[in-house]
């Protein structure tokens, strides 16, 4: 805010708003100095604002809302003149100008729009139910339980949409603001004036809060047959995955990552400061890290040793990334919503034995589209991890399979509603390591979107392909 209304206002070189009815022009109450016989003709206020991140101009990042206030005519207005007198103010005449500029609120500018998918109905994204007859005889006094509720269709309320992603409003990082006010009086005399201020945006890094994780899938020290479930973790803040980035030239593409590990490849993790990350011993691989405005070199994370063949094997492109990651949105039928961030492995989990999945940060790992090994070898590098485990959550993402041993996969897409259609079908699944279960995501997103004719084909709608319900077991009375 400005003691001295103004007239104008610019943001790198742009004029920006000075009204509320959005035109690019002076404000509704044009001021004067009234006092000292400065007419409107004759007075300039104008405001410069510069917003800077690292030395580079990001006003265009931002959204200026004018602020517009009531200043009283006495002090701001223009006096009328009879020959080289001033006439004192009307005392019955207008005692405030309106609408003088005075100030700008700032915020982010609108982010670039996602791809996403019509509402669905959760129903639609359930197993069909599996029947077991003379599973159970009613007791005396049962216990009551409660159902969910249903809308007079019996569908569950509410419905939910899967959006491709949902950037930040601004990237991490230190900025800076300078104002600069410049009046223009008569003669050309000028005064300028100035105020700096500093902000930072700051987020999760190296470790997560436990209420940053709704849930993940499978769960911890889980013994049931998930071979055909890729493993996710769903997290309540549905910008964390793009508030960093894995390559700094794709703001669409996010900075955390799935890895799946058999029991005999599992690594072990290790806890260590950001100091070692910041000064890699010479047997470690990491890229130079700066820390964040509030981060210490003595702050701690998880890191686990993985040898580069393994990270070839694993590791998804830019591209698969993008696919892996979406927004799931659920509307309630009261017109709330809630937005959870939903990150997806692409390798299956072992069927018959152990699986770990560490979750897994790439920021800045990748440079011209490709993981950045940092000169390592086939027998070493680093990448820095988060491990989470949490309780489950009941939509998962998977693929259908047969009861073979080893089993077959296939996968029955849906229409545009949701519904599965057998004429759907993919026959078979596209591998990058079919021994090693590890899928080949981009090819299968390729003709998900041949097989359903889709125009356009982002995480969003690879997610509403991709998910399936907790299964559904009906017990009958024998």
């Amino acid at each position: 805010m400005s003691l001295l209304p103004f007239s104008a206002a610019s943001a790198q070189g742009d004029l920006v708003q000075t009204n509320r009815s959005g035109a690019k022009t002076k404000p509704t109450g044009a001021p004067a100095i009234g006092p000292v016989g400065v007419q409107v003709s004759e007075f300039a206020s104008v405001h410069t604002i510069t917003i800077t991140r690292n030395g580079l101009h990001v006003e265009r990042d931002f959204a200026y809302t004018p602020v517009l206030k009531n200043v009283p005519t006495a002090l701001w207005g223009q006096y009328a003149r009879q020959g080289p007198y001033l006439l004192p103010p009307d005392l019955n005449g207008q005692r405030f100008i309106s609408d003088a500029l005075s100030g700008f609120e700032i915020r982010p500018a609108v982010q670039a729009t996602p791809g996403e998918t019509a509402p669905v109905d959760p129903g639609k994204l359930q197993y069909d139910p599996e029947n077991i007859q003379a599973a159970y005889e009613w007791e005396q006094n049962p216990v009551t339980f409660q159902t969910e509720t249903l809308d007079e269709t019996g569908r569950r309320r509410g419905s939910i949409e899967f959006v491709q992603f949902h950037q930040p409003g601004l990237v991490i990082d230190d900025y800076t603001i300078t104002v600069t006010q410049t009046v223009t009086l008569p003669r050309n005399q000028t005064a300028t004036f100035s105020t700096q201020k500093h902000f930072s945006v700051s987020g999760e890094r190296f470790a997560f809060n436990p209420q940053d994780i709704q849930a993940v899938f499978p769960p911890a020290g889980s013994l049931g047959e998930h071979s055909n479930v890729l493993p996710h973790v769903v997290f309540t803040r549905s910008t964390l995955h793009w508030e960093r980035q894995a390559d700094p030239a794709r703001e669409d593409v996010p900075w955390l990552a799935l890895l799946l590990f058999e029991d005999q490849e599992k690594p072990t993790p290790q806890i260590v400061t950001l100091n070692t990350l910041t000064n890699p011993d010479g047997g470690a691989r990491f890229p130079a890290l700066q820390l964040n405005t509030g981060q210490k070199a003595d702050d701690q994370a998880t890191v686990i040793d993985i040898k580069k063949s393994g990270l070839q094997t694993m590791l998804p492109t830019l591209e698969t990334l993008a696919l892996l990651t979406h927004v799931r949105v659920r509307l309630h039928a009261d017109g709330t919503r809630d937005e959870m961030a939903v990150i997806i492995g692409s390798r299956l989990p072992v069927r018959g034995g152990s699986s770990t999945v560490h979750l897994v940060s790439l920021e800045g790992r990748y440079s011209n589209g490709s993981f950045d090994y940092q000169g390592a070898g086939d027998f070493d590098g680093e990448i820095d991890s988060v491990a989470v485990h949490q309780k489950p959550e009941m939509l998962h993402s998977g693929l259908d399979k047969d009861e073979q041993i080893p089993p077959t996969y296939h996968k029955i897409l849906r229409d545009d509603q949701g519904n599965e259609q057998e004429a759907l079908t993919l026959a078979s699944i596209p591998w990058l390591q079919e021994a090693q279960r590890i899928i080949d995501i981009s090819g299968l997103a390729h003709v998900i979107q041949q097989k359903t004719g889709a125009t356009m084909f982002t995480a969003a709608q690879f997610a509403f392909q991709m998910a399936e319900g907790v299964e559904e077991v009906i017990f009958h009375k024998g």
